[in-house]
């Protein structure tokens, strides 16, 4: 049937990069070539582009952005390099990790002013290990700003839903504030309007579209990419897996994609960029790596299903060698498993419910084992050193019913959602005494009362736990409840019934690259887990684009929240002669140096100079039509108080306004409308409704 199919297949597709996977790492690396006037091809497996990028959190860890500079966060010389060093210990990889830090923020900068991606930048938001050499808190995690689907057009249908398990009616959940928000709905007029509003625009958008509009996290984060490839005019192949690469004079030439029943040669004139994930459902290779699944099936996996290690495979056919050395070939993370409503099973990470006030976790013997508020990987590699040998890795969360129905565990929603459904179904477990609950569970008795009457006297003696230190961690602090005093991760567990939910360990994405021994396509190409760099030379253009692909290496630790489980890929900047003549990035170099092409949707849009006091992402010519307060949601991160007022800082009945505020102010006010470029002298006032508007 292949031979017949190749038969079929009689004219070549012809393409400068052929890129598999459709992730982060895929996307970003296609729409980097494509402003580098490149012809660029995606090919993704799955009926649905965004891979496990689109369920995942969305978040980056960079340091020394623009954005972290934007709010007055200038770090130390050296200090991530030191951070790095820390973590890494005898991983540590110096070429690699110096070229991170430098490309990483020249990166951030193309994306955020040459693409659709926008991010946001917490004030705070400390490193997992911020009391480390060099550990920072605040000012290097950054997390995709909510995208509005209906940008994508047809196209969003394809995009790839968000674990449902973290979805709230269907509905995506911002990181941060958002989230604070629906806890506290039903504690707060301000959360619950904001609460009514989120839930009716959800409403009506599943009732127009069949799905929630309001992108957020990783599938934000796929959705803008993917806007920003689809700007570009760059074809997306779905449903359409890579069967083998095609080898010509000892050089990767293309690949055989199967498309529509047929095989389809597509010969890549510069390469083949490999970004097909993991190996999440590759159970030979989970064999062979993970030592807590002997048999390969002991593991979960939220990634998609499709996520079965084939560009590993791929890279080892024409030399690739999959590194196996690294202590943890994963970033892990605790998860429990649940029954869906129709009848699949869910997966549901817990990611910031252990470090609540009233949680703590045991082992079977009923004892503690960890912090539980330091970050999943830190977690999960204490919980696996606790499990006694040939013993399930499995841990428990204990809580009582005032700390339940207050935050919420799990899958289990907080107060006033019902949980019956959750304790029939016996992912809840529930018991009126600790010891009844230790029975239910199959906890030992003895060991959880001792647990929870040691834990519950430290509580009571100034919030303090001195076995394991729960909330002395800046990381820690972050995840509790921050109006819960002394200690916002401590409270006793007194008020019954008592509540468990089991947790195992799975991946939420692997640590993985190939050593090539021998040059793969017209590329230097060297891979490797931990911090590794992909350097890419295109001799015909003399230009040159480096990514970055920061995975990073492990003495057991692990930095960043909640990033994309594909690859994230940094772009270095090529210099002006490099750049193709008439590509996207010599017109902009050819705009002065205080000067910013202003972003547009269907229409050209002008110029104007940026003041040297303001971040150029803060400023944006008047948005054409009706989307003007889409735009301007979309516009970068906001100038910090305390730094030169812009002009866009407005007063409006006495009070200041910050940019994105006086933003919502005025849309309320009046509608914008962009005047076309002839219509007026620039800096004119354009006026709408008998408001002169500047």
């Amino acid at each position: 049937m292949a031979d017949s199919a190749r038969e079929v297949a009689d004219t070549p597709y012809e393409c400068d990069a052929l890129v598999v996977g459709s992730g982060a790492g895929g996307m970003s690396a296609a729409v980097t070539a494509g402003h580098c006037g490149l012809d660029v091809l995606i090919v993704e497996k799955e009926p649905r582009f965004g891979g496990t990028t689109a369920r995942s959190g969305g978040w980056l860890w960079i340091p020394e952005t623009s954005l972290a500079r934007a709010w007055g966060i200038v770090e130390q010389p050296d200090a991530a390099r030191t951070y790095l060093r820390h973590e890494a210990a005898n991983s540590f990889d110096e070429a690699r990790v110096d070229a991170f830090l430098k490309a990483g923020p020249e990166a951030i900068d193309f994306f955020t002013t040459q693409t659709a991606l926008r991010f946001d930048m917490p004030l705070v938001f400390p490193d997992y290990h911020a009391e480390a050499p060099g550990g920072s808190q605040g000012g290097r995690s950054m997390v995709t700003r909510p995208f509005d689907g209906r940008e994508l057009g047809p196209h969003v249908r394809n995009l790839g839903a968000p674990l449902p398990e973290l979805t709230v009616f269907g509905m995506m959940l911002g990181s941060g504030k958002e989230i604070i928000h629906f806890m506290r709905a039903t504690k707060s007029l301000t959360s619950a309007i904001y609460v009514a509003k989120r839930l009716s625009r959800h409403l009506i958008d599943v009732m127009l579209y069949g799905r929630g509009m309001t992108l957020t996290n990783g599938n934000a984060l796929a959705g803008r990419l993917a806007k920003s490839a689809f700007d570009l005019k760059i074809p997306l192949w779905l449903s359409s897996p890579v069967r083998e690469l095609i080898v010509e004079n000892g050089a990767v030439r293309g690949a055989m994609v199967e498309r529509d029943g047929r095989l389809v040669r597509v010969h890549a004139r510069r390469g083949v960029i490999l970004a097909c994930g993991g190996f999440p459902h590759d159970v030979i290779r989970r064999k062979a790596l993970f030592p807590h699944a002997p048999t390969g099936a002991e593991h979960y996996s939220p990634a998609p299903a499709g996520n079965t290690g084939d560009g590993l495979r791929m890279a080892e056919t024409v030399g690739g060698r999959v590194e196996d050395t690294l202590p943890n070939a994963a970033a892990w993370v605790p998860v429990s498993v649940t029954k869906r409503k129709d009848g699949t099973t869910g997966l549901m990470p817990h990611f910031i419910d252990r470090a609540k006030p009233g949680v703590i976790a045991v082992m079977r013997d009923g004892a503690r084992f960890a912090n539980e508020g330091n970050s999943y990987h830190d977690f999960v590699q204490e919980m696996m050193k606790a499990a006694k040998p040939g013993e399930e890795i499995a841990a428990f969360l204990i809580c009582d019913h005032r700390t339940l129905r207050k935050y919420g565990l799990g899958c289990v929603p907080p107060f006033p959602m019902p949980i019956g459904r959750h304790v029939s179904t016996g992912y809840l477990m529930r018991g009126d005494t600790l010891a009844a609950l230790a029975a239910r569970a199959g906890i030992d008795v003895k060991g959880l009362e001792a647990a929870v009457t040691q834990f519950n006297s430290s509580a009571a003696g100034g919030g303090h736990d001195p076995v394991f230190g729960k909330g002395s961690r800046a990381y820690n602090r972050f995840q509790g409840d921050a109006l819960h005093g002394p200690n916002p991760c401590i409270a006793p567990i007194g008020h019954g019934p008592f509540y468990a939910i089991k947790m195992g360990a799975v991946c939420r994405r692997q640590r993985h690259g190939e050593h090539h021994g021998r040059q793969l396509s017209r590329r230097r190409h060297y891979a490797r887990p931990g911090a590794h760099l992909r350097l890419h030379r295109r001799a015909a253009s003399r230009s040159r684009c480096i990514s970055v692909t920061l995975r990073r290496p492990q003495r057991g630790r692990l930095e960043g929240r909640r990033l994309p489980a594909g690859p994230f890929i940094l772009r270095g900047s090529p210099s002006d002669a490099s750049a193709p003549q008439g590509s996207r990035l010599q017109q902009k170099r050819l705009l002065p140096a205080a000067t910013r092409a202003a972003p547009s949707r269907d229409r050209a849009a002008t110029s104007r100079p940026v003041p040297a006091c303001i971040p150029s992402e803060t400023v944006r010519a008047v948005p054409a039509r009706a989307s003007a307060a889409r735009d301007r949601r979309d516009s970068s991160i906001a100038a910090p108080r305390g730094s030169a007022l812009p002009r866009q800082h407005r007063r409006s009945r006495g009070i200041l306004l910050r940019p994105r505020r006086a933003a919502r102010y005025r849309d309320r006010r009046a509608v914008f409308r962009q005047a076309a470029p002839g219509d007026r002298a620039p800096g004119a006032p354009v006026r709408s409704r008998g408001r002169v508007l500047r």
